[in-house]
């Protein structure tokens, strides 16, 4: 049995519904951080374009996309400690979450 914090209370969750409730949490961190995130990441020249890029061209982040933009989100982190969720084991199954809420657009590309 898992317990998630959220903000004050704890949720006795296991299997399934902790990982929804954990993905949940990580979105909801996100969108609370989001206008400080996003002007930290245009501070660091190309994490912008490397985040975006599956978005944008549908095509998954090379090796050293992804060594790039873990290296970045480290230096991110020391500033925005939320980033840190990225960092951890498995965190980079995460990424597309962090693209989502950073994505400015509008209107969303089919």
């Amino acid at each position: 049995m898992h317990t998630l914090p959220f903000y004050g209370k704890v949720f006795f969750l296991t299997g399934e519904k902790y990982i929804v409730a954990t993905v949940k949490w990580v979105k909801r961190l996100l969108i609370m951080n989001r206008e400080f995130i996003l002007h930290e990441t245009f501070a660091v020249r190309g994490l912008m374009q490397a985040l975006m890029r599956p978005r944008n061209t549908r095509v998954p982040w090379t090796a050293e996309e992804m060594r790039e933009i873990r290296a970045h989100l480290w230096t991110l982190s020391l500033v925005v400690p939320a980033l840190l969720i990225f960092l951890l084991p498995g965190g980079s199954l995460l990424l597309p979450f962090l693209a989502g809420v950073l994505d400015r657009r509008t209107i969303k590309r089919l």
